[in-house]
């Protein structure tokens, strides 16, 4: 990745559209708070086991499956944008042509408590630009929809996709060189 530096404040006011609200009680509890500092190193895209093999999940279970993990709100969603505004260089190569989901961040409807919404970044490389987006919890999501998490500092390398090793981890983390790591 081509840019760094940064503080993100994940307790900042956010714009919310209209249509849509927060409630403390719809978020993930492990969610990033408070001040951070933008590294490129320290955020990565992250698939659970069963979206790697290609399987299935409504938004709800994902989001119950989400639990634990560093996921990041739309303030760095707002904060990619400026930098994507600024030169789209600086937004990683892997990025694009996948939906990635800033979990940190979970709307409901004026309609009721039953409907979540999850909001989205795509970077289109076809039509060189970004698409962003809401997506309904009772959605599915498959292995082309990526969380944005917050990682730490050393991994550990999964076994190649031929391999028919197994390792105990349920996730998948991928970073911005397209390695996986566990």
């Amino acid at each position: 990745m081509t840019f760094g530096g940064g503080t993100i404040d994940f307790d900042s006011a956010i714009i919310i559209p209209i249509d849509l609200k927060i409630f403390p009680e719809d978020q993930i509890r492990s969610r990033v708070r408070g001040q951070w500092s933008f590294m490129p190193s320290k955020i990565a895209l992250f698939l659970t086991r069963k979206q790697r093999r290609k399987n299935i999940l409504t938004g709800r279970e994902l989001k119950n499956q989400l639990e634990g993990q560093t996921v990041m709100g739309v303030q760095l969603l707002e904060y990619l944008m400026g930098l994507y505004k600024d030169s789209k260089n600086h937004i990683p190569k892997i990025w694009f042509g996948k939906t990635i989901f800033f979990w940190g961040t979970i709307y409901q409807s004026w309609r009721g408590e039953e409907e979540l919404y999850v909001q989205y970044l795509y970077f289109d490389t076809e039509r060189d630009g970004c698409i962003r987006g809401y997506r309904y919890l009772g959605d599915n999501f498959d292995e082309n929809s990526f969380a944005i998490i917050s990682v730490p500092p050393k991994y550990v390398k999964l076994p190649e996709e031929d391999s028919k090793e197994e390792t105990e981890s349920d996730d998948q983390i991928i970073d911005d060189d397209g390695l996986d790591f566990l």
